[in-house]
């Protein structure tokens, strides 16, 4: 049983995750050998959105870098009237821990070049969420939805002192949208700093 707890996690709505929740969260996943456990570790460390999550193919993988190509994203600016927003695609780098789970994942399933690397929709991931925060005993249980993953990716980037124009590109966003929604401002402690550096796989150093 992991001696991480919720006890010192602010419970209020509209908000990123904090690191315990996500860590929590995942080893319920990983007792159930829950199949969309994946695609919460794909969504948290990339900080793509589900309508970018869910069109990835496993031939969008690219291993040796290892890096995922984004072909499906969100355009920016209003489209002109009588054509579709469409995105560029955008290529976002993965740590060599996640790029090991994915060829592991893509093995399992037995999945083609062609094949979507993951099959839930929004309404299935958002249910799962529910049902494991109400299994790890938060209070909260409905305040999350595919979208916090984004959000906590973006927060928990800026709390650990990566540069906005950096988590930028990587997101698909500006500068401003990224401080008007999503960054929040410095809550965490150091501790919780180093379980998001564990989580992202990241090799940063700070004070």
């Amino acid at each position: 049983m992991s001696k991480i707890s919720l006890d010192t996690v602010p419970m209020f709505k509209r908000r990123f995750m904090y690191p315990e929740e996500i860590i929590l969260f995942f080893e319920e996943l990983k007792k159930d050998n829950n199949k969309n456990l994946m695609n919460f570790e794909v969504m948290y460390e990339i900080g793509a959105r589900y309508n970018e999550i869910r069109h990835i193919h496993v031939k969008d993988i690219f291993p040796q870098i290892p890096m995922i190509n984004l072909t499906t994203t969100k355009g920016r600016g209003k489209a002109k009237k009588g054509e579709k927003k469409v995105g560029k695609a955008r290529q976002v780098k993965i740590s060599d821990e996640l790029n090991i789970k994915l060829k592991k994942y893509i093995k399992q399933n037995k999945l083609g070049q062609d094949d979507y690397l993951f099959k839930s929709t929004n309404s299935t991931l958002n249910r799962t969420m529910e049902r494991y925060f109400t299994k790890i005993g938060h209070p909260l249980p409905k305040i999350f939805s595919c979208h916090n993953w984004r959000k906590s990716h973006i927060s928990h980037r800026m709390a650990i002192g990566e540069s906005l124009d950096m988590i930028v590109i990587d997101v698909g966003n500006d500068s401003d949208t990224s401080k008007k929604h999503y960054v929040s401002p410095d809550l965490l402690t150091y501790e919780q700093k180093m379980m998001i550096i564990q989580l992202l796989h990241k090799k940063v150093n700070f004070n």
